[in-house]
């Protein structure tokens, strides 16, 4: 049998998204090998990586979304803007409004993803500003096309020019604060409500201090124009004809979350169903005694659980400006680094064992590896980060997946681990050595066993290793949505890259029969 020259790939990241200058997690520091004394060893010769820059990628629904401006000396600048539909509770309409409604004040919360992994309260990266402007939403958006008999409708991260062509209103965060808009900046602290009574005042406690209502999570919180929604829904007692969701989300199509002008790295992630627009008003009692406070929530994002509380669309709006190092290294044939970035994803296709010499179907070093009869104990595929181009703000994991059928991997399917989440299949980073291994024993196993077909291994960035949907790009192709939802990459020693120790390793522990 005829064995290619040996190509080693290299593909490593990570790194937590919780501070401008995020450092290592001390999660991941058990190597997957250490407890693999005793057998036999076999380090995998043959091992491929070519790596592509996606199509512009679906961004509706995405399950964490991001919002701000990051400038990667790596990858370039990215700017990312929303627009999401609201919805109306379950549990409140605009039918139980009563008599003359008078809106106090509007305001919409979001708050900050925490991070699972390193524990970190808020993924927020950067400490500068920007001018936000949010904005009524005009364009109508759909879950299905009919168009195309009517499909699942898709929006596209180029959307921007077709939303900013259709805004419906002046800036509606018009906030003498202008944390909340011309010189907005995330603030990771709670957010405190203070107790008002019915006509507004400010409720004091004994020690004559406001008194705090609620504590809410740490997160984006704006004032909006209450005149604006007071004149959309209220007057002329609109709110009465809103009867049903459809006519609600018709009638008014969402707010449009635009970033302008970024000083510096600002950037912040979140769950848009923990989120919230609410109207806080007075109306007539019903026995017409006077006046009262009550509150009208808005639910955002879609919820996917079989209640369908929440059943808002959100579409991310990214602005990408790739750097010329990227552009360059993946134009390069044989590049000896890898490039792998989220948001417009880069992803890396791994063939394992090299070419067929013999055309049976199979790569010439499997087949020595099948014929030496062996029992498979563990396979685990260790990948470096090149610390030397790209360190800050990597992911925390990586994701590793079926290419050809575009699906998890037996190893993650199977493994049942929740703290971390996934950890044996892992794929975390290393804080000590800045590693990631995968532990890809049953797909191994699958190849040499069931006769599989399945010789390539398709990397990306993970945002959240629990998601295991796909998502689909503009061409059609599919890749993992979890890719999508990451703002953030890093750099990986290549096939080519003359230090061998850090090239990607296929280790395979057996046991001789």
């Amino acid at each position: 049998m005829k064995l290619a020259q040996t190509i080693l790939a290299v593909l490593g990241l990570t790194t937590a998204l919780i501070s401008c200058e995020t450092e290592y997690n001390n999660v991941g520091t058990q190597m997957l090998d250490n407890d693999l004394i005793g057998f036999e060893k076999y380090t995998a010769t043959q091992i491929n990586a070519a790596t592509y820059l996606a199509d512009d990628v679906n961004t509706r629904d995405y399950t964490i979304n991001s919002l701000g401006h990051h400038n990667d000396a790596v990858f370039g600048t990215q700017t990312q803007h929303l627009v999401a539909q609201v919805g109306l509770s379950k549990t409140q309409s605009l039918s139980s409004i009563g008599d003359n409604p008078v809106i106090d004040s509007v305001y919409l919360h979001i708050p900050f993803k925490a991070d699972a992994l390193t524990k970190a309260n808020a993924r927020v990266v950067g400490s500068g500003t920007f001018d936000l402007k949010v904005y009524e939403n005009g364009y109508t958006l759909s879950t299905s096309n009919p168009a195309n008999n009517f499909s699942t409708q898709y929006y596209f991260s180029d959307l921007k020019n077709q939303i900013d062509q259709n805004i419906a209103s002046t800036v509606l965060n018009n906030s003498t604060n202008t944390q909340q808009n011309t010189q907005f900046k995330f603030n990771t602290d709670p957010i405190k409500l203070y107790q008002y009574d019915a006509n507004g005042q400010l409720v004091k406690d004994e020690n004559n201090n406001p008194k705090v209502k609620e504590t809410k999570s740490a997160g984006i919180w704006l004032d909006l124009d209450k005149n604006h929604f007071q004149n959309k829904f209220f007057a002329n007692n609109k709110y009465k004809t809103l009867i049903n969701e459809a006519l609600f989300k018709e009638y008014f199509k969402g707010l449009y979350l635009q970033v302008n002008n970024p000083t510096s790295d600002a950037l912040a992630q979140f769950d848009l169903t923990e989120g919230s627009l609410v109207f806080v008003y007075k109306q007539d009692k019903s026995d017409k005694s006077g006046k009262e406070r009550k509150e009208l929530v808005f639910t955002l994002g879609r919820d996917f659980g079989t209640d369908g509380n929440k059943n808002n669309i959100s579409v991310a709006l990214i602005e990408n400006q790739h750097s010329g190092l990227l552009t360059t290294a993946l134009a390069q044939a044989n590049n000896p680094l890898i490039f792998l970035k989220g948001n417009q994803p880069t992803y890396s296709k791994i063939s394992l064992f090299g070419t067929d010499g013999d055309n049976n179907g199979k790569p010439d070093e499997l087949d020595a590896i099948i014929a030496n009869n062996w029992m498979i104990n563990q396979a685990v595929l260790t990948l470096t980060i090149d610390t030397q181009t790209s360190i800050a703000n990597a992911p925390n994991r990586l994701f590793l997946y079926d290419f050809k059928n575009n699906k998890v991997l037996e190893d993650y399917a199977l493994d049942q681990s929740t703290n971390p989440l996934k950890e044996n299949y892992n794929g975390i980073l290393n804080s000590g050595t800045k590693k990631y291994q995968f532990r890809i024993t049953n797909y191994l196993k699958s190849l040499i066993e069931k006769d599989s077909t399945n010789f390539d291994l398709g990397l990306v960035v993970a945002n959240e290793i629990s998601n295991s949907l796909f998502n689909v790009t503009k061409n059609n192709k599919k890749l993992p949505l979890t890719a999508s939802e990451m703002p953030f990459g890093t750099v990986l020693y290549g096939p080519n890259h003359t230090d061998v120790d850090k090239k990607m390793k296929l280790e395979i522990y057996y046991t001789k029969k």
